[in-house]
């Protein structure tokens, strides 16, 4: 009964090791919105099987998208190895851009003697993308609308948006720079726009205008 009971006990550890959404799990930039004279850098989250080393970075601009490479290399240790990776992209000119991020998982090689050899055998590839625009820096200033109000502040399923200004859209950027929603045909002065299903967090609003330059506000939604 003892070796079945340790024997039930393995296959449930493996169960779970295995069920690990092993590769990139995460991608965003800082800061989520950007403009010309920013540094963007990349956040790059992983799981690994094994515990693994951060030993090269490599990151090419290529017309309107940046290739980014992370390459991985350690030991066979029975481990999940959660890492979080912060990447200096640099300043990019205005534009919309795609960041292509590929992670290298190399394991080490073992010799005939039992040693561990100098090189790294490639293991596994991970590849995650993500679209970003870089706006101009009078673009993403906070000159306030005339009229703006924004309420509830935080918000739950739904938020009323006050504007003297006619509206042409509202789109809602998660913190990690993805547009997960868009609201258009907007007409008056008053708003009440439904939030769709989204985890709870820090959100941003962003309002095109017909005659004025965009307005970014935060938005928290619980």
């Amino acid at each position: 009964m003892k070796h079945l009971f340790l024997l039930l006990c393995t296959l449930s550890l493996l169960t779970a090791v295995q069920a690990q959404p092993y590769g990139i799990t995460g991608l965003a930039i800082d800061p989520a919105a950007p403009n010309e004279q920013d540094s963007v850098r990349a956040l790059v989250a992983t799981i690994f099987s094994t515990q693994q080393n951060l030993f090269a970075v490599e990151d090419t601009l290529i017309n309107d998208t940046v290739y980014l490479d992370l390459h991985f290399c350690g030991g066979t240790l029975p481990a999940i190895d959660v890492r979080e990776d912060t990447v200096q992209l640099g300043v990019f000119p205005v534009g919309d851009y795609q960041l292509v991020c590929t992670v290298s998982e190399y394991v080490v090689a073992i010799d005939e003697e039992g040693m561990l050899a100098d090189t790294c055998a490639l293991d596994t590839l991970y590849r995650d993308t993500l679209a970003f625009r870089v706006d101009l820096l009078d673009a993403v200033e906070r000159l306030v609308p005339p009229g703006f109000r924004l309420a509830p502040n935080p918000a739950a399923d739904h938020f009323r948006l006050s504007l003297d200004t006619p509206l042409r859209s509202v789109r809602l950027w998660s913190a990690g720079g993805r547009a997960v929603h868009e609201w258009r045909q907007l007409s008056g002065s008053q708003h009440y726009l439904d939030l769709p299903d989204l985890p709870q967090g820090i959100y941003y609003l962003e309002m095109q205008f017909f005659n004025r330059k965009p307005f970014w506000e935060r938005l928290i939604i619980r």
